[in-house]
């Protein structure tokens, strides 16, 4: 099974899919979020092409804290994202970005999210 990971950020979104078998993640595509209509019909046409059947959006989690900006912007994403149909989970990726960030080039967000779908993989 074919999965997307979603790596949110208030500009950019990075994106990572799973080989078929679901087994190996690898950085896909980087998406400038003009809007969420606009990222959300990318990754509708992305998951359309590629025959994905579960997303893995990244949210960092902190317990016992309050609701930080970013975590209220992706619980609205998500909600909007699970319109499309597709099984969608949440999944605490707290630290992805930080261990992609020693990389220089412009896929930082993707390569966090094929860190965070290889976690996700590697799960019992």
């Amino acid at each position: 099974m074919r999965l997307l990971a979603i790596d949110f950020g208030e500009r950019y979104i990075g994106i990572a899919l799973s080989d078929e078998q679901g087994i190996i993640a690898y950085p896909y595509t980087m998406i400038e979020r003009t809007s969420d209509r606009e990222a959300l019909t990318e990754i509708k046409k992305i998951c359309q092409d590629k025959g994905v059947k579960r997303i893995i959006l990244g949210y960092p989690a902190t317990p016992g804290k309050r609701e930080s900006p970013i975590q209220h912007r992706i619980l609205s994403f998500f909600r909007k994202l699970k319109k499309l149909k597709i099984e969608a989970i949440l999944y605490d990726e707290r630290w992805t970005t930080k261990i992609a960030s020693h990389l220089t080039d412009q896929m930082i967000d993707a390569r966090a999210a094929a860190i965070m779908l290889s976690e996700y993989l590697e799960k019992p």
